[in-house]
């Protein structure tokens, strides 16, 4: 018998792909943020 992911695996595949766009660091990418306003407002 077919296990179920196996069974289930084409229907997860796009979930897991989508899931894969929205894996970024997101304490690194606000502490870019922050330093590029803290230059912009120190002109």
């Amino acid at each position: 018998m077919e296990s179920t992911e196996n069974r289930y695996a084409h229907l997860l595949q796009p979930i897991r792909e989508l899931t894969k766009n929205w894996d970024i660091d997101v304490a690194s990418e606000l502490n870019d943020y922050l330093e590029e306003v803290n230059c912009e407002c120190s002109l």
